[in-house]
């Protein structure tokens, strides 16, 4: 019987690394990565023998290193490599009784991120001997619903446990789908116990109480539109916590952290009630509810009391990301994405005034304008004037680490944008509050970027629908 190559591959490596090759490969059978950290800890072996079995089985391309290291939010310190899985190795695995292995082609930080600390739960799970089930669908009905881990408790009932990271009105439509699914599959009387255990890649602290800020309206859209019946609990807690003492049972130990629906306080309602029915109307119930949710967390954001001498706050870009997504979210439904931007006009035109910026940002569009010849320098110099004005009510600058400069689109541009804004941020670091650990991604700085150029390009577009009075220039 022929050999097949990667069994040959294999039987190498077992050669000169008898006693330590299957512990090692077995660790990366249910997520198809991890840290040596992960791999000392489960196969509790020394860590130059880890790193032995990792540099002969990177050599004959059963893993492969990542390339860069990935910051966990919740620890301090030089994170160590990631190894991934590769389709050799995940021949081997299948070979010796793994078949749910899968080589890893994850490029993505925040997704490998997410892998990590399932691969974290997975081993904790079966170092304790539990029976684990990761990444696998459970049908009910006529429907599906993908933990990423449920556990089989001594009883028969099953456990739900969901990984998750910083949350925030950009993920707030991703997180009432995923609660939205979760209601539907306890609706079906199934064999589990009604609670999802939900692990936060974070640590206790400011970003901890606004990621649960965001559960919790989450969880409101999805109980109001349950009128007000939820078939299942919602608990948290830092992941670091959970990993020191592994709580399991069907009674929790540990401080786990209840997420409770909003209390509907008559304040909240009355901000909910100055929601534009212009574009309520035009959306279904599941997105009325999402704007509400936005529209109270914008309501409890947006401060409108300002020093004298505004200094740079993070959150700024929170704020103005929050405007932009309630219009542009890629979750909305395409003829909502396709349709004018009334929720986001709304709630731009509301934070202008709010933070008293209707009156500065008016003064720079129309000063000297019935003076003024415009052509294309005088229009690029008018929209920068404009621009630094609004920049500097918040303590920035257009010139430094934030650059943010008008620019003319070219002939060959197909973008319908003849002014545009460009907004370029340079050091991710200026994102970040001072309870972050982990640097922005690329994706979300760019996200941050495009959120930031509407909003100035919309002071010009939209002068007109943000009470700034039209311009003769534009």
């Amino acid at each position: 019987m022929k050999v097949k190559p990667y069994q040959e591959v294999w039987e190498n490596i077992l050669g000169q690394i008898p006693d330590t090759a299957n512990p090692v490969l077995e660790t990366f059978s249910s997520t198809g990565l991890a840290e040596i950290g992960q791999i000392i800890t489960y196969t509790n072996l020394t860590r130059d023998k880890v790193n032995r079995a990792l540099e002969r089985m990177e050599s004959q391309g059963l893993l492969r290193d990542f390339g860069r290291p990935i910051p966990r939010p919740d620890k301090r310190g030089s994170p160590p490599a990631v190894y991934l899985l590769t389709d050799t190795g995940a021949r081997v695995l299948h070979s010796l009784g793994h078949p749910q292995a899968r080589a890893s082609g994850l490029i993505e930080d925040l997704v490998i991120l997410h892998r990590l600390a399932m691969t974290d739960i997975h081993l904790a799970a079966v170092k304790a001997g539990l029976a684990i089930r990761t990444d696998k669908t459970l049908k009910f009905e006529e429907d599906i619903v993908r933990p990423d881990h449920l556990i089989t408790l001594p009883n028969g009932e099953l456990l739900l446990f969901e990984i998750e990271q910083a949350a925030s009105t950009a993920t707030l439509r991703r997180i009432v789908d995923s609660l939205q699914n979760k209601q539907d599959f306890f609706a079906s009387k199934p064999n589990a116990l009604p609670e999802v255990r939900m692990i936060l890649q974070l640590p206790r602290g400011g970003k901890w109480d606004r990621t649960l800020k965001t559960w919790v309206k989450a969880l409101g859209v999805v109980q109001e539109k349950a009128k007000g019946q939820l078939n299942f609990r919602l608990f948290a807690i830092p992941r670091t916590e959970f990993l020191d003492a592994p709580d399991w049972g069907s009674e929790r130990k540990l401080s786990w952290r209840e997420v409770r629906p909003p209390q509907k306080a008559a304040e909240v309602q009355d901000a909910l009630e100055l929601v534009p029915q212009i574009f309520l109307n035009r959306t279904s119930q599941e997105d009325r509810l999402v704007l509400k949710a936005l529209w109270q967390d914008f309501i409890e954001n947006v401060k409108p009391a300002q020093d004298q001498r505004p200094r740079p706050d993070p959150e700024f870009f929170q704020i103005i990301h929050l405007i932009h997504s309630a219009s542009h979210d890629i979750n909305l439904p395409l003829i909502d994405q396709a349709a004018m931007p009334y929720a986001s006009l709304y709630l731009m035109k509301k934070y202008l005034i709010m933070r008293k910026l209707d009156g500065v940002v008016k003064g720079a569009l129309h000063r000297g304008a019935r003076d003024t010849r415009w052509n294309i320098t005088t229009i690029n110099h008018r929209m920068q004037a404009v621009i630094n004005a609004f920049l500097n009510a918040h303590g920035w600058r257009s010139d430094g680490l934030l650059s943010v400069y008008a620019k003319v689109s070219d002939w060959e541009n197909t973008n319908s944008r003849v002014f545009d804004v460009k907004v370029t941020i340079k050091s991710a670091e200026i994102l970040m509050s001072r309870d972050d650990l982990v640097v922005p991604s690329k994706s979300e700085i760019m996200e941050i970027e495009l959120a930031l150029s509407w909003a100035l390009w919309s002071l010009f577009e939209y002068s007109g629908d943000l009470g700034l009075g039209r311009i003769n220039f534009w």
